[in-house]
Protein backbone atom coordinates (compact mmCIF):
# COMPACT_ATOMS: atom_id res chain seq x y z
CA UNK A 1 0.00 0.00 0.00
CA UNK A 2 1.28 3.33 -1.00
CA UNK A 3 1.62 5.86 1.66
CA UNK A 4 0.11 9.04 -0.05
CA UNK A 5 0.68 11.47 2.45
CA UNK A 6 5.25 10.41 2.52
CA UNK A 7 5.10 10.90 -1.56
CA UNK A 8 3.41 14.25 -1.13
CA UNK A 9 5.64 15.56 1.98
CA UNK A 10 9.23 13.90 -0.23
CA UNK A 11 7.34 16.12 -3.74
CA UNK A 12 7.25 19.27 -1.25
CA UNK A 13 10.93 18.92 0.07
CA UNK A 14 12.06 18.67 -3.18
CA UNK A 15 9.81 21.65 -4.50
CA UNK A 16 11.34 23.71 -1.79
CA UNK A 17 14.76 23.05 -2.83
CA UNK A 18 13.77 23.81 -6.42
CA UNK A 19 11.87 27.13 -6.31
CA UNK A 20 13.26 27.82 -2.91
CA UNK A 21 10.95 31.09 -1.53
CA UNK A 22 8.69 30.64 -4.37
CA UNK A 23 7.33 27.88 -3.08
CA UNK A 24 5.03 27.85 -0.24
CA UNK A 25 3.54 25.03 1.86
CA UNK A 26 -0.38 26.71 2.51
CA UNK A 27 -3.00 25.98 5.28
CA UNK A 28 -4.62 22.13 4.54
CA UNK A 29 -8.15 22.51 3.30
CA UNK A 30 -10.81 21.99 5.83
CA UNK A 31 -11.29 18.73 4.51
CA UNK A 32 -6.93 18.05 5.55
CA UNK A 33 -6.12 18.56 2.21
CA UNK A 34 -2.40 19.51 1.43
CA UNK A 35 -2.08 23.03 -0.56
CA UNK A 36 0.74 23.99 -2.23
CA UNK A 37 1.94 27.69 -4.31
CA UNK A 38 4.65 28.32 -6.81
CA UNK A 39 5.33 32.05 -7.77
CA UNK A 40 5.87 31.12 -11.79
CA UNK A 41 8.72 33.64 -13.58
CA UNK A 42 9.58 33.51 -17.10
CA UNK A 43 13.60 34.22 -16.11
CA UNK A 44 15.31 34.18 -12.52
CA UNK A 45 17.22 36.18 -10.46
CA UNK A 46 18.30 36.67 -7.07
CA UNK A 47 18.04 40.14 -6.42
CA UNK A 48 13.90 40.95 -6.45
CA UNK A 49 14.27 44.37 -8.22
CA UNK A 50 16.26 42.14 -11.30
CA UNK A 51 13.48 39.80 -11.22
CA UNK A 52 10.95 42.43 -11.51
CA UNK A 53 12.80 44.36 -14.32
CA UNK A 54 13.73 41.18 -16.15
CA UNK A 55 10.13 39.60 -16.01
CA UNK A 56 6.94 41.27 -17.30
CA UNK A 57 4.54 38.49 -16.40
CA UNK A 58 4.10 36.24 -13.89
CA UNK A 59 1.80 33.56 -12.61
CA UNK A 60 1.15 31.72 -9.06
CA UNK A 61 0.46 28.45 -9.35
CA UNK A 62 -1.69 27.28 -6.62
CA UNK A 63 -1.76 23.31 -6.17
CA UNK A 64 -4.10 21.17 -3.94
CA UNK A 65 -3.54 17.52 -3.53
CA UNK A 66 -6.37 14.59 -2.99
CA UNK A 67 -5.85 12.27 -0.50
CA UNK A 68 -4.45 9.50 -3.23
CA UNK A 69 -2.20 12.04 -5.32
CA UNK A 70 -0.16 11.05 -7.65
CA UNK A 71 -1.01 7.71 -8.19
CA UNK A 72 -4.76 7.88 -8.25
CA UNK A 73 -5.43 10.99 -8.81
CA UNK A 74 -4.60 14.56 -10.10
CA UNK A 75 -3.85 17.27 -8.31
CA UNK A 76 -6.33 20.20 -8.63
CA UNK A 77 -4.72 23.49 -10.06
CA UNK A 78 -5.89 26.89 -10.23
CA UNK A 79 -3.50 29.68 -11.60
CA UNK A 80 -3.40 33.30 -10.21
CA UNK A 81 -1.60 36.13 -12.06
CA UNK A 82 0.32 38.13 -10.67
CA UNK A 83 1.75 40.47 -12.94
CA UNK A 84 1.38 41.41 -16.71
CA UNK A 85 -1.44 38.77 -17.69
CA UNK A 86 -4.77 39.01 -18.74
CA UNK A 87 -7.13 36.30 -16.43
CA UNK A 88 -9.35 35.66 -20.39
CA UNK A 89 -7.44 34.46 -22.12
CA UNK A 90 -4.20 34.36 -21.10
CA UNK A 91 -4.84 32.42 -17.62
CA UNK A 92 -7.51 30.07 -19.45
CA UNK A 93 -4.66 28.82 -21.55
CA UNK A 94 -2.27 28.33 -18.34
CA UNK A 95 -4.96 26.41 -16.44
CA UNK A 96 -5.32 24.55 -19.72
CA UNK A 97 -1.66 23.85 -20.38
CA UNK A 98 -0.87 22.74 -16.59
CA UNK A 99 -4.37 20.52 -16.49
CA UNK A 100 -2.53 18.45 -19.72
CA UNK A 101 0.82 18.11 -18.64
CA UNK A 102 -0.68 16.68 -14.75
CA UNK A 103 -2.98 14.33 -17.26
CA UNK A 104 0.28 13.76 -19.09
CA UNK A 105 1.64 12.56 -15.88
CA UNK A 106 -0.65 10.70 -14.27
CA UNK A 107 0.82 8.51 -11.13
CA UNK A 108 3.78 10.43 -10.93
CA UNK A 109 4.60 13.41 -9.27
CA UNK A 110 4.18 16.23 -11.36
CA UNK A 111 4.53 19.56 -9.50
CA UNK A 112 8.04 19.97 -11.28
CA UNK A 113 6.91 19.72 -14.91
CA UNK A 114 3.95 21.45 -14.56
CA UNK A 115 5.69 24.75 -13.38
CA UNK A 116 8.11 24.23 -15.73
CA UNK A 117 5.60 24.04 -18.74
CA UNK A 118 4.35 27.58 -17.35
CA UNK A 119 7.40 28.78 -17.12
CA UNK A 120 8.30 27.59 -21.03
CA UNK A 121 4.61 29.56 -21.62
CA UNK A 122 5.11 32.36 -19.70
CA UNK A 123 9.26 33.29 -21.37
CA UNK A 124 7.72 32.90 -24.43
CA UNK A 125 5.19 35.56 -23.54
CA UNK A 126 7.62 37.57 -21.34
CA UNK A 127 6.33 41.16 -23.07
CA UNK A 128 4.90 43.64 -21.62
CA UNK A 129 0.89 44.75 -22.59
CA UNK A 130 -0.03 41.79 -22.39
CA UNK A 131 -2.94 42.68 -19.74
CA UNK A 132 -3.91 45.44 -21.82
CA UNK A 133 -7.02 43.81 -23.86
CA UNK A 134 -8.29 46.84 -25.05
CA UNK A 135 -9.92 46.46 -28.70
CA UNK A 136 -7.40 48.76 -30.13
CA UNK A 137 -4.43 46.74 -28.15
CA UNK A 138 -5.60 43.32 -29.44
CA UNK A 139 -6.01 44.32 -33.52
CA UNK A 140 -2.48 46.32 -33.18
CA UNK A 141 -1.10 42.65 -31.96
Amino acid sequence: MTDHAEEQEMEAEALEAIFDTHFAVQSPTAEGRPQWTVDIYPETASDPDELQELNHVAIQLHITLPETYPDEALPILQVNILKGLAPDPHGDDLLVAAQEEAAANEGLPCIYAIAERLREWLAENNRPGLDDISMHVQMMR
